[in-house]
C-alpha cells in the first residue's frame, strides 16, 4: 500500500521530510551515522528515532528500498547553494544509518556489496549532486568534493564498470587533488598526536580513506600508492615504530598515531585489490614497473643541476640529485631490487648512472649490485609472489622514512616485521583471515 500511495503521489516525500529536517540530520556531520545501531528491542535507533518515524528518511529507505531517495533529487536541484552541502550530508547520514539493514553487513564506508537495486535507487541522487557540482562557486565546490567522492563510491564500487568512463576519470582527478591538498597535513606534523595537523587528519580520515579507495579500486593500486608515498616524503615525524611496524601489538614499542596510518592504507590497499589487478596482470608487472620507475627517477639530477653542470662541471653534491638524503637514495634502491623490475627496459642504466655518479658510496655500492640484479633479472625470483615484492619494497621506503628523520631503526625487529608481513602476503593469497595483532 506504501508502495502504491507513492508511486501514485498521495504521499509526498519531500514535503513530508522537508530540507530543515535532512539539515538538522547534518548537524553532527555524518559519519559515523547516527543511527549505526539499534536499542530499546531494535524498535529505535541509537539516535532515537524509532521504525515508525514517518519523517524520517532512513525509516522510508529501509522498508520501501533506495530508490525513495529519487523523490528528492529536485530538492537537491533547487536548494540554496549556502545549505547545499549540509542537505547532502543529511541524506547520506539518512541513508548511512540503514547499512545493515539493507543487505550491507560491512563497514558503513564499505559499498562494494551494494546491491544493484541499492545502487540503482542512489544514482539518480549521484547525478543530481553532481550537475549542482559542476555550476557551484568555488567555496561550496570545495565543500561538495567529498560528499561527491562519497556519492560516486555508493553508486559505482560494487559495479566500477558501469561507471561512464568522464566519471571516472573525474573521479581520480578529485580523488587525487584532495589528497595533494592534504599532503600538507604531513609536511605540518609535529611529534604531538594532538598537535593541529594531527587533529585535522584525524577530521580528514575517513575522507583520506574515501580518497584512496577512489584511486585503488577505480584506477589502479598504484595510482593509490604514488600519492600515498609522495605523503610519507613529505611526512616530518615518524608513521611507523623503529621496527618499522605500524600496527599496535602488546609489549612492543607503541606506533605513532595518527600517522599510522598511512602505511596502513598502503598495505589495505595491496591486500585488498591485488586480487583484481592479478586477474588482468598475473605477475603484477605494471604496478612493479610504474613503482620501480618512481624510485628511479629520484636518484639522479634535478634539472637545475643538469643545467648547471652543463654550464659548468665541478663534483656533484646530495643536494643536486631529486633525492637529497643519502639514506633514501639506498632504500629506494634496495626497493627496486626486490621489485625486480626494468622499466621499459632501461632502468637498469638509471642504475649504472648512480652507481658511478652518486656522491656517496654507500648508495654507489648498492646501486651497482642493484644494477646486476635488474640488469639480468627475466622474472621474479622463485617462490617470490608479486604481492611478496611490492610489500618488501614498501617495507624499504618505512626504513628510508625513519633514516631521513634521523631515526636508527631496530634491524633485528625489522626483520620480524618484514617476515610477518610476508607470512600476512601468504595468507591474504590463500584467503586466510590475517592475525588479531596486525
Amino acid at each position: 500500500m506504501r508502495r502504491l500511495l507513492l508511486e501514485g503521489g498521495a504521499i509526498d516525500l519531500p514535503k513530508l521530510i522537508p530540507p530543515m529536517s535532512l539539515r538538522r540530520s547534518a548537524a553532527d556531520g555524518w559519519h559515523p551515522p547516527s543511527g549505526s545501531g539499534s536499542r530499546n528491542g531494535a524498535v529505535e535507533w541509537d539516535d532515537g528515532v524509532t521504525w515508525k518515524e514517518p519523517r524520517a528518511l532512513r525509516v522510508w529507505i529501509v522498508y520501501e528500498g533506495a530508490d525513495v531517495l529519487g523523490h528528492f533529487c529536485s530538492m537537491l536541484a533547487d536548494e540554496p547553494e549556502s545549505t547545499l552541502p549540509d542537505l547532502a550530508r543529511g541524506i547520506l547520514r539518512e541513508l548511512l544509518s540503514t547499512a545493515g539493514l539493507c543487505g550491507h553487513h560491512q563497514h558503513y564506508l564499505n559499498f562494494e556489496d551494494f546491491g544493484e537495486d541499492v545502487r540503482t535507487g542512489i544514482r539518480p541522487l549521484f547525478e543530481a549532486l553532481d550537475q549542482r557540482l559542476s555550476t557551484s562557486s568555488p567555496t561550496v565546490c570545495m565543500d561538495l568534493r567529498e560528499l561527491w567522492l562519497i556519492f560516486f563510491r555508493l553508486t559505482f564500487d560494487g559495479d566500477p564498470a558501469a561507471c561512464p568512463e568522464t566519471t571516472r576519470k573525474q573521479a581520480l582527478r578529485l580523488a587525487r587533488e584532495e589528497l595533494e591538498r592534504m599532503r600538507r597535513l604531513f609536511r605540518d606534523a609535529d611529534d604531538s598526536a594532538d598537535s593541529p595537523a594531527a587533529r585535522q587528519f584525524l577530521a580528514d580520515r575517513n575522507h583520506f580513506d574515501t580518497c584512496c579507495t577512489v584511486l585503488a579500486l577505480h584506477g589502479s593500486i598504484w595510482q593509490c600508492l604514488k600519492p600515498l608515498l609522495l605523503s610519507l616524503r613529505q611526512l616530518k615525524v615518524a608513521c611507523v615504530a623503529r621496527d618499522l611496524r605500524f600496527w599496535h601489538e602488546r609489549w612492543l614499542e607503541p606506533v605513532p598515531t595518527p600517522w599510522n596510518h598511512l602505511p596502513e592504507m598502503m598495505a589495505v590497499v595491496v591486500h585488498s585489490l591485488a586480487t583484481r589487478e592479478q586477474a588482468r596482470d598475473a605477475n603484477l608487472e605494471e604496478l612493479r614497473s610504474d613503482f620501480a620507475a618512481f624510485c628511479l627517477e629520484r636518484l639522479v639530477d634535478s634539472k637545475q643541476t643538469k643545467q648547471e653542470l652543463a654550464a659548468r662541471p665541478r663534483p656533484r653534491t646530495d643536494q643536486d640529485l631529486v633525492e637529497h638524503i643519502p639514506a633514501w637514495r639506498y632504500c629506494l634502491i634496495r626497493a627496486v631490487a626486490d621489485l625486480r623490475a626494468n622499466p621499459e627496459g632501461r632502468g637498469h642504466r638509471t642504475l649504472h648512472w648512480s652507481a658511478t655518479n652518486d656522491p656517496d658510496p654507500t648508495v654507489c655500492a648498492a646501486a651497482q649490485q642493484a644494477y646486476h640484479t635488474i640488469r639480468h633479472a627475466r622474472s621474479l625470483p622463485e617462490r617470490v609472489s608479486p604481492r611478496r615484492a611490492v610489500m618488501s619494497a614498501l617495507w624499504w621506503l618505512r626504513q628510508a622514512h625513519l633514516l631521513g628523520l634521523g631515526i636508527e631503526p631496530d634491524h633485528d625487529l625489522a626483520q620480524r616485521t618484514r617476515e610477518k608481513e610476508l607470512t600476512r602476503v601468504k595468507e591474504a593469497e590463500r584467503g586466510v583471515a590475517p592475525p588479531q595483532d596486525m
